[in-house]
């Protein structure tokens, strides 16, 4: 994957470190970081993991999917899905945007499943053109989803926005809500899984 931002309507300096890096400790904060640069993003949202459930997330993206037509929005799973609010998020933003149509000249829902976790492994990432939320692992038990950087400069943010770009350009499109039917829910597979068989 090569993650140059050329041409991908940042220009950075590139001897420009951004500096303005915040740490989040808490999972309350966490989702509302995740809605504040949802609701401040003008010109692109672009989101990567697999895990995301939260409705004031969720819904969130949603909102600002529906109400600029030229927001251009991009969800790039780390491997299959692992809850149905998820899953019902893709087939929402689907109805909401048709995927092939150019209204505005130009594509602006982006939706893909990135499978190959051995060559990156999953990355949970919220940005837009000026603002990006990276999730860390937790300081708190492991498993928590409650820590998180705030790169709050545009240089970092253009940085991730095209990360995600480029984890999406590596996955297979997902366009349709057949395509998106088509995807197992992880936690549910795994629930059915652990359930004693009754053999009769």
């Amino acid at each position: 994957i090569d993650f140059s931002a050329a041409g991908v309507g940042f220009d950075p300096d590139p001897f420009q470190l951004g500096s303005r890096c915040r740490i989040i400790r808490s999972s309350p904060e966490l989702i509302a970081e995740e809605v504040r640069i949802v609701n401040e993003a003008k010109r692109i949202l672009a989101t990567s993991g697999s895990r995301s459930r939260d409705p004031a997330y969720l819904n969130a993206i949603e909102k600002r999917v529906a109400a600029d037509r030229e927001l251009v929005y991009y969800r790039v799973l780390m491997g299959l899905p692992h809850n149905q609010a998820l899953k019902d998020h893709l087939n929402c933003g689907l109805a909401l945007r048709n995927s092939s149509a150019r209204t505005h000249g130009f594509d602006t829902l982006f939706i893909g499943l990135f499978d190959d976790l051995v060559r990156e492994s999953e990355k949970f990432i919220c940005a837009n053109e000026h603002r990006a939320l990276v999730a860390i692992p937790s300081l708190a038990p492991a498993g928590s989803f409650d820590t998180a950087l705030v790169f709050d400069s545009e240089f970092d943010a253009g940085r991730y926005v095209e990360f995600v770009r480029q984890l999406y350009n590596a996955s297979i499109p997902i366009a349709t809500s057949q395509q998106v039917d088509g995807l197992e829910v992880l936690r549910v597979a795994r629930t059915q899984a652990s359930q004693p068989r009754v053999v009769a």
